[in-house]
């Protein structure tokens, strides 16, 4: 199983990571040209804004937009550190060890089902047409807030029930797979360690969400 792990985890993390981020980079612009575009913010600040303050906006985000893609690979970068810093500290609980490195090359790789989940969304809106902001605010693909209407959700809830989904399981999946092959140890332990370090915070990223609607819904 060892020698199985070192397989999977013996490529080129700084390879995988721009191909990571030039995926999203394509996303985004995507999203840009067939969502978020001129007409969806037409229709979005009809009747709150002349047209020359939406011509304004459309212009001034536009010349923002290579921002936009630059900061695209530095947010990813961020996001998988903070993933590999909660397991690697998990796994110096359970007196685990293996290098920092290589937890970050299993998270990077767990990435992959984000991607997927990324490009699902982009397929739904594009196939569904005429998105609105409700449509961007509360859709997320497989997920548990798919089952109620948006309308009888409280606002405070909608983030949770996005997060039950099953790229999210998918993702928790991977991540204790690829630590069990790093470690050399049962997946079962790999869950625990993960579970410990990665599901903690998203637990607590998920209150302190819930806590911030909650203060914007009582203002």
């Amino acid at each position: 199983m060892l020698q199985v792990g070192n397989r999977i985890l013996n490529y080129n993390a700084i390879f995988l990571f721009l191909v990571i981020s030039l995926f999203y980079i394509v996303l985004n612009y995507l999203n840009n040209l067939w969502l978020l575009n001129d007409q969806f913010y037409y229709r979005l600040l009809d009747g709150s804004s002349t047209n020359n303050e939406i011509d304004k906006f459309i212009h001034d985000r536009s010349s923002l937009a290579w921002v936009q893609y630059l900061l695209i690979p530095v947010v990813l970068l961020v996001k998988i550190a903070i993933v590999a810093a909660a397991v690697f500290g998990s796994m110096i609980l359970y007196n685990k060890h293996a290098s920092f490195r290589s937890v970050f090359k299993v998270a990077l790789l767990a990435e992959i089902i984000v991607i997927f989940a990324s490009i699902w969304r982009l397929t739904y809106f594009v196939v569904k047409g005429d998105v609105s902001v409700l449509d961007l605010q509360y859709y997320y693909p497989l997920s548990l807030g798919q089952i109620f209407e948006p309308t009888v959700v409280p606002p405070y809830l909608i983030y949770p029930l996005q997060i039950i989904n099953l790229f999210e399981f998918l993702y928790f999946l991977v991540l204790s797979s690829g630590l069990a092959f790093l470690l050399n140890d049962k997946l079962t332990h790999g869950i625990k360690i993960v579970l410990s370090g990665y599901g903690v915070c998203l637990l607590l990223w998920m209150l302190i969400v819930v806590f911030i609607q909650l203060q914007i819904t009582n203002s």
